[in-house]
């Protein structure tokens, strides 16, 4: 009668989880930072985490605007230390990302909010924030250089949004605050006409209209849906209240005006 081998015995006795188990130990693993990547590598996303406080008695929009950015900013110090070279010394990467950080939203291509949840005394907000890795190594070559920044040169220049559907003094102050603090490439909001429900807004931007109505899609006012069409150095923002918010509060004028 032959004999079963011990590496037999011991499979045939040992329960099948455990052998599991053990296979997935015996696999290399590793969880990349890098959540994606498109281009040739010319594309880097990451996700970013972030924290704000809420004061007591306040609104929760001012924590979750400083979650946002410090999400945004945890997003891109991430994509620093990755993209910084190899043989970099930890002392001169840190002074790099110092000096790096407060630019963030100049190399930010888009972002996307992955989960955010208030609580009572704090509100936690994660981003997916995509950077141009060429231009991150660009700037990391001169800041470890020790050169100084040279000037970026001015892109885009004045959209002017045709804004229809306003409601209310606080939805026109939502919407020119999230273009100012927002939408990446943003240097000025300046309203150039006022009345009624509608307005027009002279932005200034690094993008180009159609760039502008993309990022503009991701406000989300309460209430509210939002519909826009980019056209040639001007793009038309109309909005319309949910048949909630028009069955809670009417329809006909608005109670004050912009």
């Amino acid at each position: 009668m032959k004999k079963k081998s011990n590496l037999s015995l011991f499979l045939a006795a040992t329960p099948l989880s455990v052998l599991l188990a053990l296979g997935a130990l015996l696999v290399p693993c590793s969880v990349p930072r890098v959540q994606a990547q498109s281009g040739a590598g010319s594309v880097v996303s990451y996700e970013g985490y972030g924290e704000g406080r809420v004061e007591q008695g306040a609104d929760v929009s001012g924590a979750r605007a400083q979650a946002f950015d410090n999400a945004l900013l945890d997003a891109f110090q991430k994509a620093l230390r990755d993209l910084c070279p190899a043989n970099t010394p930890l002392e001169e990467q840190e002074k790099a990302i110092q000096s790096l950080a407060p630019e963030v939203k100049s190399f930010l291509l888009r972002y996307r909010i992955v989960s955010e949840m208030p609580t009572q005394g704090a509100f936690f907000l994660t981003v997916e924030a995509s950077f141009s890795s060429k231009a991150v190594r660009e700037a990391l070559a001169r800041t470890l250089a020790g050169g100084s920044r040279a000037p970026r040169p001015e892109r885009g220049g004045t959209v002017m949004v045709r804004v229809s559907g306003i409601t209310s003094h606080g939805l026109y102050r939502e919407l020119v605050a999230f273009l100012r603090s927002r939408v990446p490439g943003v240097r000025s909001v300046v309203p150039a006409e006022v009345f009624g429900t509608r307005a027009l807004l002279r932005v200034d931007s690094e993008g180009d209209a159609e760039n502008l109505a993309a990022l503009l899609l991701q406000w989300e006012p309460e209430g509210f849906s939002l519909r826009v069409e980019p056209g040639a150095g001007e793009l038309a923002l109309f909005l319309s209240p949910s048949p909630v918010a028009e069955a809670a509060h009417g329809s006909g004028e608005p109670e004050d005006s912009p």
